[in-house]
């Protein structure tokens, strides 16, 4: 049967859902899953942390791999792998045009049974002869140019106009998946569970790390302004828990809505960021503005079994993606 608790991610994933006979099957049995995951979510710690049951749930896990290989909708991972040689963020040794770099993530979508998971890996700078050996009918590469990147941003925040652009220009992609690659391995395809809940928008969280800390306050003073006197009013109200931008998705146009939102924050002439001298690392107040104040939290679903516990490194398979 398939499972509802398909819950979908920087690589973006697209799904784009499949026509056929089996596609009404599948739908027709998400009820019995959905039985499951609600005995799952009943049964797991709560504190607002959204963790899964500490040992992997083998019996939603199965079922999961069994929409793996029957359910008839394909989702397309987009992930982006872009280097200027001096703004890297969080790789100073430049190890990004290394194929070491996203491996895992590669090989963890290759390894997806049923053939309907796709990945499309934009860089600007990886070697050719890399691309060119690695491209195969499950992963393709598309180089862009990034040499109008704005001065305050880093690559971190610039992949989400490189990685939207993408999306525009692909009319095909139903639903979208943005994540990280360097610290993602994909377990399971995600499209079923997207598709039984229109309208949502899917994100990774960090279970250690509150909406109100220091943290989040720190990229919130690098936005400044409006950003943040919005959060100075909303830190205490909101949900414990910080959004992490590692793992973004949804269907296409409720992706493009959000779109929308977070191409405003990054490129608003007033951010306090660029009065600065310096270069800054800010998409997560970006990323967390962009949801929190311009979503229903009933908008956006995160947690288990979207994603493992964040930088748990978890050793299970009851989670559609793990993030560290």
């Amino acid at each position: 049967m398939c499972s509802v608790q398909q819950i979908c991610f920087l690589a973006f994933a697209a799904a784009a859902a499949a026509g056929s006979s089996l596609a009404g099957q599948c739908d027709s049995e998400l009820s019995d899953s959905a039985a499951l995951l609600q005995t799952n979510i009943a049964g797991r710690p709560e504190a607002g942390e959204d963790r899964g049951p500490a040992e992997e749930d083998s019996a939603l896990a199965s079922n999961m791999y069994w929409d793996d290989q029957h359910c008839a909708c394909t989702t397309v991972f987009l992930a982006a792998v872009l280097d200027t040689g001096t703004n890297a963020v969080h790789h100073k040794d430049h190890s990004m045009g290394r194929f070491s770099f996203f491996q895992r993530y590669y090989e963890s979508i290759i390894a997806l049974p049923g053939g309907r998971a796709k990945a499309v890996i934009i860089h600007n700078r990886l070697p050719e002869n890399l691309t060119r050996a690695k491209s195969n009918s499950v992963v393709s590469f598309t180089k862009v140019d990034i040499s109008g990147m704005h001065e305050h941003m880093t690559v971190v925040e610039w992949r989400w106009i490189v990685l939207f652009d993408q999306v525009r220009k692909h009319p095909e992609w139903d639903t979208l998946f943005m994540t990280d690659i360097s610290d993602v391995v994909v377990h399971h395809n995600p499209c079923v569970f997207v598709q039984k809940h229109p309208g949502k928008l899917f994100a990774s969280s960090e279970q250690n790390k509150g909406f109100g800390g220091w943290v989040l306050h720190s990229f919130f003073r690098q936005l400044g302004g409006k950003y943040l006197a919005w959060y100075g009013d909303h830190r205490a109200s909101l949900p414990a828990k910080l959004l992490n931008a590692g793992v973004f998705g949804g269907h296409r146009v409720d992706v493009l809505r959000f779109a929308v939102h977070m191409e405003a924050v990054l490129l608003d002439p007033e951010l306090a960021v660029k009065k600065d001298a310096t270069t800054h690392w800010f998409d997560p107040g970006a990323f967390n503005y962009a949801l929190r104040a311009k979503f229903a939290l009933s908008d956006v679903v995160s947690g288990y079994p979207l994603h493992s516990w964040f930088w748990k490194y978890e050793r299970r398979k009851d989670v559609y993606i793990k993030h560290k």
